[in-house]
């Protein structure tokens, strides 16, 4: 277990660094906010599109692995947003958000570090996963969120209608290319595309791109995680029954749904189980507060759980990797 922690206990020791940051007021709130912009719209997506462009294409070729993790997803997406609706009786845009929060897991900011630590022959497979969760659980639920939303903007319309109120507002518009035009405005999204082209078509990173993408990648991983603790250390932690519920979901009921299905997937090897097991397990993205914010939804609980959820998976993505064996070497 110790040659896990080492591991481990550097990627989650720069979060707490990032926490403690801003419990002592050593970071400014303005500071968290530039940490954040930085790597989302810089380091993160140089790193990401490095991690990419230097694999061959034959590395994420692995069609059994992201059929499985797409395929635990909507299970753990479809199956949270029915018991949000029936057993605690949220709104379909409610029961939405509670459902990206549970199986929409940090794999950007925590699973790629990650991935570099244990080794880099993982990182295609979690590369895979931060593409499947993106194309199909993001997008997902925006489209549900942003047809849920249109259509009680239409009932409110109708009744505004009947009032005389307003003749010619118009709620047309395609969702489809509301989506789009949300992915375009993605870096990561982006970055992770021209990777795929870069590797797909085996394209030699020029030397002065290379550069500079090493340099500017090389600090996504430390600010990432700090920002990511300067982020929860600005925020009160109150957890109420459905935030808790929300953290042992996201924690230990989406894992085991994932280790099921990429189980019971052929032509899946142990290490690439082990790596999806591994990357389920990390905690929930902020993505999810900040889309669930956008469409109005409230997000108190949501904020709380990934607070929480960030704080208890030193614990359980350490077990994870343990029990995995992923932090053996190779042929060990």
């Amino acid at each position: 277990m110790l040659d896990v922690l080492e591991v481990t206990l550097p990627i989650f020791g720069l979060v707490f660094c990032g926490f403690f940051g801003q419990r002592l007021r050593l970071v400014p709130e303005a500071g968290v906010d530039a940490l954040n912009r930085f790597v989302f719209h810089f380091a993160l997506p140089a790193m990401l599109f490095r991690a990419i462009a230097v694999q061959p294409a034959a590395a994420y070729a692995n069609v059994s692995f992201l059929g499985a993790w797409v395929l635990a997803s909507l299970c753990s997406y479809f199956l949270a947003r029915t018991l949000a609706q029936r057993a605690l009786h949220r709104g379909p845009m409610s029961a939405t958000v509670m459902a990206m929060n549970v199986t929409h897991p940090n794999v950007g900011y925590i699973g790629l570090p990650l991935a570099l630590e244990l080794g880099r022959e993982h990182v295609p497979i979690m590369v895979m996963a931060v593409i499947g969760d993106m194309f199909v659980v993001v997008v997902m639920s925006i489209v549900l969120l942003e047809f849920d939303s249109r259509k009680a903007d239409r009932r409110i319309l109708e009744e505004v209608r009947k009032a005389g109120l307003a003749s010619g507002t118009s709620l047309d518009g395609s969702i489809a290319l509301t989506v789009l035009q949300g992915l375009a405005r993605s870096p990561i999204v982006v970055a992770a595309l021209l990777g795929l082209v870069w590797s797909v078509m085996a394209l030699p990173i020029p030397t002065l791109l290379d550069n500079f993408s090493r340099l500017l990648g090389g600090a996504a991983a430390p600010v990432a995680l700090f920002a990511i603790g300067a982020s929860i250390g600005r925020t009160s932690l109150r957890l109420d029954a459905t935030s808790a519920g929300m953290v042992g979901w996201k924690l230990l009921v989406h894992p085991l749904i994932a280790a099921l299905v990429l189980l019971s997937m052929p032509g899946i090897a142990p290490e690439v189980w082990a790596m999806g097991v591994v990357a389920a397990c990390l905690p929930s993205a902020s993505n999810t507060f900040i889309i669930g914010n956008r469409y109005g939804v409230s997000t108190g609980g949501v904020a709380q759980s990934i607070v929480a959820g960030s704080l208890l998976a030193i614990v359980t993505v350490s077990l994870a990797v343990w029990a995995t064996g992923l932090h053996q070497a190779p042929g060990a």
